[in-house]
């Protein structure tokens, strides 16, 4: 079955978006020391998120779920990294 372009695009967007937030919200100044660790804790909830999304979708729009090996998950993973990277550009490059 055939899943509309709008859809994977607007995943894709919202990967992009959910990447970055970790970065881009502020924190405040109670936390430290442990921001870093936290601003990827964020990261990788998100991760976990889109994943569990994607899997819905995937369920929901063909009506079963392929099976994956740890290289798919793998290759996910580094997309998510590499969709987060202009938030880390601009937190830890640029605010500096």
């Amino acid at each position: 079955m055939m899943v509309p372009g709008w859809l994977v695009g607007g995943y894709i967007l919202l990967a992009f978006v959910v990447a970055n937030l970790g970065w881009l919200i502020p924190l405040g100044r109670r936390l430290g020391g442990w921001r870093p660790a936290i601003r990827l804790l964020v990261w990788l909830v998100g991760l976990l998120a889109m994943a569990g999304l994607g899997r819905l979708l995937e369920a929901r729009v063909t009506g079963s779920v392929a099976e994956q090996g740890w290289e798919f998950y793998a290759v996910g993973a580094l997309l998510f990294a590499t969709f987060a990277l202009p938030g880390f550009i601009y937190r830890v490059v640029i605010r500096r």
